[in-house]
């Protein structure tokens, strides 16, 4: 998962942000032209259907690790961490993934396709928000 604008970001949108991570800045600060704010508004947009909804704000919990509980003594208090629920693109409907059997279904052709979907990586190590519907 990526960060973008401080909005989390399909895995799918790794090499287009690569691609813009130099030439991004925030149009108050760069003093744009119309035309440079207009490529910026392009660039946004392109971006909108990649964005992964999440359920609100972060929330402080304990930090669990995979694979249930540790054998060893506890310590004084579990480490606290942020977390936030985020929903990949495709379950959202705002972007079609071909990780999904779903992805030249008919019903879905109308939406921009996920430009470097993770599909080269085995299911265990793909991110949990393309596994599940909804990940932390």
């Amino acid at each position: 998962m990526y960060l973008f604008n401080g909005v989390p970001l399909c895995p799918g949108a790794a090499r287009r942000l690569e691609e813009l991570a130099g030439t991004l800045t925030k149009p108050e600060e760069a003093k744009m032209s119309d035309q440079q704010l207009l490529a910026h508004a392009e660039v946004l947009a392109e971006l909108e259907p990649l964005r992964m909804r999440t359920n609100g704000r972060p929330q402080l919990v304990p930090l669990r690790k995979r694979g249930g509980q540790s054998k060893t003594a506890a310590s004084a208090g579990p480490e606290m961490v942020m977390k936030v629920t985020v929903t990949c693109p495709m379950i959202s409907g705002t972007a079609r993934c071909p990780v999904f059997d779903e992805f030249n279904d008919a019903a879905f052709s109308h939406l921009p396709a996920v430009p470097d979907a993770p599909i080269h990586l085995d299911d265990h190590q793909r991110p949990l928000a393309v596994e599940t519907p909804t990940a932390t």
